[in-house]
């Protein structure tokens, strides 16, 4: 597991970052920073690095708190070190408090690298003494927003195709296991390989939205466990069921090509625990892929996912057989 620096980029000149922020930016490999992050600040990373925007503005965010949080735990478990870069200081109204949390919880080691916050900035600029004992005693930060429940705050990032398009594009699934796949019913997938992904999130559940695509054959639609508690599963429809339609199970995406290659995925293990012989699935969240490998060595799993834009040539159909990074499905309950 590696390490999270949590970095104050100050208020957007270069030469007022820390020696040490600039030290980490200049050897940087990924970096996820916010939108109040200046152009000439990012210009510090070197091009090789991976650099995510995972701002917020205007009321239009990118990536929920719960899955900023989830990825910087993703990435931790994959790389020695990971830049959360912010603009001002990181833990001055940087919601840095929530990451710090989701860090701990999931054992990752992290590190604040302070920067100026934007007030102090400011006020240096007009020439202002905050703190000039013949005016003012005290210095007082305040902001208009106190929103802590991420999924009460933003009810309009919950769609299926953003969650789907983010857990895709950030590698969620590389190396998940098909770990359900029901003949004539399902194949499911969206278990992380890594417990600690697993357990940050959790809490990133898309609230129930209404079912406008019917569960036909090919097309993708994301498990739940009852109202409001969709997160990373999800499941391929191997035949019509129409029935999983008025239970609530909302399709938002179709394979287009590849469904040969679904329906090769192996199904010899049944259901999945406690009531058929497969895997159980909170063992799978516990222990990861090395409880199916022991356990259910046949499953396939995918090795990696890809974003592919309508101008690309897809990749190579892998020969039958082999271990295939084709979508995969959770368990309707």
């Amino acid at each position: 597991m590696g390490k999270v620096y949590l970095i104050g980029a100050g208020p957007g000149d270069p030469e007022l970052l820390t020696v040490k922020a600039a030290r980490l930016l200049e050897q940087a490999t990924i970096v996820l920073h916010d939108s109040l992050v200046s152009r000439e600040v990012l210009q510090i990373i070197p091009r090789s690095a991976e650099i995510i925007d995972v701002g917020k503005r205007c009321g239009q965010k990118l990536l929920t708190q719960d899955e900023i949080n989830a990825l910087l735990v993703s990435y931790a478990a994959s790389r020695e070190a990971v830049i959360r870069l912010k603009g001002g200081d990181p833990v001055v109204f940087g919601r840095a408090g929530e990451e710090i949390e989701a860090l701990r919880r999931a054992g990752v080691a992290f590190e604040i690298v302070p920067g100026i916050t934007a007030a102090l900035g400011a006020a240096a600029v007009a020439g202002i003494s905050l703190t000039d004992r013949r005016a003012a005693s005290q210095i007082v930060i305040t902001t208009y927003s106190r929103g802590s429940d991420s999924a009460l705050a933003d009810p309009d990032v919950y769609k299926r195709q953003d969650r789907f398009y983010n857990l895709v594009k950030h590698h969620f699934y590389d190396n998940a296991s098909l770990f359900r796949v029901l003949p004539g019913f399902v194949a499911q997938f969206g278990i992380s390989a890594y417990p600690a992904v697993n357990k940050v999130w959790e809490p990133a559940v898309i609230k129930d939205d209404p079912v406008t695509q019917s569960n036909l054959r090919g097309y993708l639609t994301f498990a739940t466990g009852g109202p409001n508690t969709r997160t990373t599963q999800m499941f391929i429809n191997l035949v019509d069921n129409k029935r999983l339609d008025s239970m609530g199970f909302a399709a938002f995406g179709q394979v287009t090509d590849g469904m040969k290659v679904v329906d090769m995925f192996y199904d010899q293990y049944g259901e999945g625990a406690p009531s058929g012989g497969g895997p159980d699935q909170d063992q799978i969240q516990k222990q990861g892929k090395p409880y199916l490998d022991k356990g259910w060595p046949k499953l396939d799993y995918i090795k990696t996912t890809t974003i592919i834009s309508p101008t690309q040539t897809p990749p190579a159909k892998p020969a039958a057989g082999a271990k295939t990074s084709a979508p995969a499905a959770p368990k309707p309950q």
